[in-house]
């Protein structure tokens, strides 16, 4: 758990100081301005979870924009139970442009209000918005200055520190969003990269297709950042119960359904992944939203995969829930289930995706960590995968006993023979009798997915 502690009013007073201690020992290092930046958190705890997210990310956008703007700079970062703070000593602009720049920054936006972005001349001078001729500071609850504010202690702390969660707790859901979004995004496209592959669509084959291409997927694949985003959000809202979100989910999916097919012309590209990145989007925002917001869960590989494992089983057996659960859901409940029992994707994500976690995912992993290009690391996940599923899209195209002997003969060549030769051999007999395997590929993207929201949470949060 992250370490919460309540500071005194004698720590802030040792850390103001100290702070001031630092400033100017920088400032004599560098003899340049400087910006200070701290975070106006209000109450007994300054440093959070959540704080600290704003904080990491603020710091690495000013980073990027001032060096987009060219202005070389060095930083000097502390940290304590009394809040994050940096120090940046800038070599190419003048203290009042810098003063500019961090006010159009702690104005740009709602949850900028939490930003303390000081500039210190190389004088040592404070310099103050009335330089600019710039209204001072509002205050986070009301649209008075913030001065008066806190002078006639007009609002209640509790109300404050309320505000204060929800501007943290609304920018870590607006940025992780986009965060897991871009990586869905990329999940999907690294499976179709992935060259040569068994009856499937790459960026240098239709496969066994004669529907679809590459440019197909990237019509469809266009489309899903919204889904994406939207299946996030149902994951981290709290105020909603796990039938509530399968409900959600149900209904971005089939929006999402609608959409590849406007794009696509009616071709399905996509309609497994659909399922199965709104369900680990879902269990994503879950995780994210108990670590940030609710700090009860760790940022250990293990712990990560168990907990999505398990939130997986949960979502997925929600979605069947609604089809019954939800009376204008009985059609699609009629249609999805005319077979006995649940099969594909479906029956993968009851179960908590074994052949993603425990067989994709460590494959392509174990292959990566080796130094394997990424290609050859996506084939070798993509054969194992193969070899533990029933893949529907291959059993309907090829029958059980065909695609039975196929899974046979590759299962006793993977531990034998080269990766090249193999893949050969099953993309040359796919292409022979037009089958493809389309499970497997899914299940590829989101053994990526996983993969690289692993790699995420070591290095972002």
């Amino acid at each position: 758990m992250y370490e919460e502690k309540h500071v005194t009013l004698e720590d802030m007073l040792e850390a103001r100081d100290a702070r001031v201690s630092r400033q100017r020992a920088f400032l004599e290092k560098t003899g340049r301005p400087l910006i200070s930046m701290t975070l106006n958190m209000a109450g007994p705890l300054k440093r959070t979870r959540l704080s600290s997210f704003f904080f990491q990310r603020e710091l690495k956008n000013i980073e990027a924009l001032l060096q987009g703007m060219r202005a070389d700079f060095e930083v000097s970062l502390y940290s304590s139970h009394t809040g994050d703070e940096a120090l940046f000593a800038i070599h190419a602009l003048t203290a009042i442009a810098l003063k500019r720049f961090c006010v159009d920054l702690e104005e740009r936006a709602p949850y900028a209000r939490l930003l303390d972005l000081d500039v210190i001349d190389e004088k040592g001078l404070p310099v103050n918005r009335e330089a600019l001729q710039w209204p001072e500071r509002r205050c986070l609850v009301c649209e008075q200055p913030a001065s008066v504010c806190a002078s006639r202690a007009a609002h209640d702390i509790k109300i404050v520190q309320a505000k204060t969660e929800s501007l943290l707790s609304g920018y870590a859901r607006m940025v992780l969003a986009d965060d897991m979004a871009s990586l869905a995004m990329e999940a999907s496209a690294f499976e179709l990269m992935i060259h040569p592959k068994p009856g499937l669509v790459t960026a240098f084959s239709q496969g066994s297709h004669r529907d679809m291409d590459r440019f197909t997927f990237i019509k469809s694949q266009s489309s899903f950042s919204p889904y994406y985003r939207g299946c996030f959000d149902i994951g981290w809202d709290r105020d909603l119960s796990l039938q509530e979100k399968a409900v959600d989910l149900r209904r971005q999916g089939i929006l999402a359904e609608a959409r590849m097919n406007e794009l696509t012309g009616g071709v399905n590209t996509h309609r497994g992944w659909i399922y199965l990145s709104g369900i680990l989007l879902a269990v994503t925002g879950d995780y994210l939203a108990s670590i940030l917001v609710e700090d009860q869960g760790e940022l250990i590989e293990d712990a990560i995969i168990a907990f999505m494992k398990r939130a997986a089983v949960q979502y997925s057996k929600a979605l069947e829930s609604s089809l019954e659960e939800v009376p204008y859901f009985s059609a699609l409940d009629r249609s999805m289930n005319e077979s006995s029992g649940i099969t594909g994707i479906r029956k993968e994500a009851v179960n908590g995706f074994p052949s993603l976690f425990t067989t994709g995912l460590q494959v392509l992993k174990g292959s990566l960590d080796r130094k394997e290009d990424e290609n050859t690391a996506g084939q070798r996940a993509l054969l194992a995968i193969l070899s533990v599923i029933d893949d529907t899209t291959l059993m309907k195209r090829a029958g059980e006993k065909r695609a039975s002997m196929i899974i046979r003969d590759l299962q006793a060549k993977l531990g034998d023979s080269e990766l090249e030769s193999t893949m050969e051999e099953l993309v040359l007999t796919f292409s022979q009798h037009g089958l493809n395997a389309g499970g497997a590929a899914d299940l590829l993207a989101g053994s990526r997915y996983v993969q690289r929201f692993l790699e995420y949470a070591v290095t972002d949060l």
